[in-house]
């Protein structure tokens, strides 16, 4: 893009150089980029003209790729392991409920009905009642929390159900294999 003998970071000014960066960090709009370095957006816009502006959006996006591929959340056994926590506390508030059997309640003994007091009215009428419900919740995040493990580990597959006709063309193979 830049002549051959030229590099970017010789040929931009620092005002250039940090529209380049926010640009690759593409958190802010034209408009808040031009602001924030003190320009006009017309001024950005002629900028993302010039092929060295372009080269240092590209090394900037790929310095900040690089930076985030070093995170932990970017490493798979950290997110497993993560997962596997959350997973185990879930569990883990489940058997504790269980294990507490305070209240004599259908569904008390697996855990997974909580246990509320709810305020009905108001001054010396007041009343305090107790309500259970199935903690569908927590339920739903144990769920999510197991699908994005099988997700993780390749284990799950999304099932396409196409209906109609259709045609599907198969590149690469002799529609006599098939």
């Amino acid at each position: 893009m830049a002549d051959a003998g030229q590099n970017w970071t010789e040929t931009l000014t620092a005002k250039q150089k940090q529209a380049a960066v926010l640009c690759a960090e593409d958190r802010l709009s034209d408009v808040e980029i031009a602001k924030e370095i003190g320009i006009v957006r017309a001024t950005l816009n002629n900028w993302r003209q010039r092929d060295d502006f372009h080269d240092a959006v590209k090394d900037a996006d790929a310095k900040l790729l690089a930076a985030a591929l070093r995170l932990p959340v970017a490493r798979k056994h950290h997110r497993m392991k993560v997962l596997n926590d959350l997973h185990m506390k879930a569990l883990t508030v489940i058997d504790e409920r269980a294990d507490e059997r305070a209240y004599d309640a259908p569904g008390m003994g697996s855990g997974l009905v909580v246990h509320q007091t709810k305020q009905i009215g108001s001054g010396k009428y007041a009343q305090t009642i107790d309500e259970f419900a199935v903690d569908t919740g927590l339920m739903r995040e144990i769920r999510a929390i197991q699908e994005q493990a099988a997700k993780e580990t390749g284990d799950w597959s999304e099932n396409l159900n196409v209906t109609g006709t259709h045609t599907v063309r198969i590149i690469g193979v002799d529609p006599e294999d098939i």
